[in-house]
């Protein structure tokens, strides 16, 4: 997991439109990018804090939960200006990313 400092560091260096790069992958963690004109609206939807008005360089936490309310997953979403990236714990990203894609419908506009 990303030391405060370090999260402070990757929201400060986003919102200075500065490159940014993380290998997480070597520790199993998913980093999963989210696009799309209503990727906040989606996500939104799916996830426990309200993403509607965030905007580029914000960083977020935020829980995926079951439809019972009980927790699967604790994500940071970094908003970039044509993606939020979600940083997912390294046991939980391919649930994660499943859960999603039952409902994302790439020809629906």
């Amino acid at each position: 997991m990303l030391s405060v400092s370090e999260a402070t560091g990757l929201q400060d260096a986003c919102g200075q439109s500065q490159g940014v790069l993380l290998d997480l992958t070597s520790g199993g963690w998913g980093l999963l990018s989210v696009m799309g004109e209503d990727r906040l609206r989606f996500l939104h939807n799916q996830l426990t804090n309200s993403f509607t008005d965030l905007k580029p360089g914000q960083v977020l936490e935020s829980s995926y939960t079951s439809s019972t309310g009980r927790t699967i997953d604790l994500v940071t979403a970094y908003v970039l200006e044509d993606e939020v990236l979600l940083l997912s714990s390294p046991s939980r990203h391919e649930q994660l990313l499943g859960a999603f894609n039952k409902y994302i419908f790439p020809l629906d506009r």
